[in-house]
């Protein structure tokens, strides 16, 4: 859960879409959006590991970290809890404050432990990544709540990648609007007649 899906040899490397992402490092969230079947995480793991390996443009080295979501962590405990684990494959030590609200017999509203883990990230030594892939199986309001209140108070080492198949239950016009929001979705994800070429001659020789 806590790594990225590795990338196999035969990847069409697709220049247009992950210049897309290198920008929208200047922003705060980046939403990847399209039907299963059109290379979401995999255009997103080529990605950050370019990313990792300073072989982006500009040369700069940002770490990532990575979640793969499923129907279990759609409690914000859980969800917090495999966040901090990503998050501790980065830092080691981050987030002590809010694993200490966690661990405490009743949860803190969302708003503390967001407010809390924000002032933990703020606190971090360098900008990192955070992907949360297939944020679409969560159900639970109370984790989109949680990502809302970063949305009026984002902790500014971090930029969020949420991969889905729809939309997620979160105020996207808003950030659109402010231009505090970069978009991939399944009209940019398909491929073009020179990527089908490359990827045809790949796979028949």
């Amino acid at each position: 859960k806590l790594h990225r899906p590795r990338v196999t040899a035969e990847l069409v490397v697709r220049p247009r879409l992950l210049v897309a992402l290198d920008q929208g490092l200047t922003r705060p969230m980046t939403v990847v959006i399209a039907p299963a079947g059109f290379g979401k995480s995999t255009l997103v793991s080529s990605w950050a590991a370019d990313l990792e390996l300073g072989r982006r443009p500009d040369s700069s080295i940002v770490p990532s970290a990575w979640v793969t979501l499923d129907e279990t962590d759609s409690d914000l405990n859980t969800f917090l809890h495999y966040f901090i684990g990503a998050l501790r494959t980065v830092f080691p030590t981050a987030a002590t404050d809010t694993l200490s609200l966690l661990a405490g017999l009743r949860q803190p509203p969302p708003d503390l432990l967001a407010n809390t883990l924000s002032n933990d990230i703020e606190g971090l030594p360098s900008p990192f990544v955070m992907v949360l892939d297939d944020i679409h199986v969560i159900h639970d309001q109370s984790v989109f709540d949680f990502l809302i209140n970063w949305v009026r108070h984002w902790p500014r080492q971090l930029h969020l990648i949420l991969i889905s198949r729809h939309d997620p239950a979160l105020p996207l016009s808003t950030l659109r609007a402010k231009g505090r929001l970069t978009e991939v979705r399944a009209r940019s994800l398909r491929f073009t007649r020179d990527e089908t070429i490359v990827y045809l001659e790949q796979q028949l020789g």
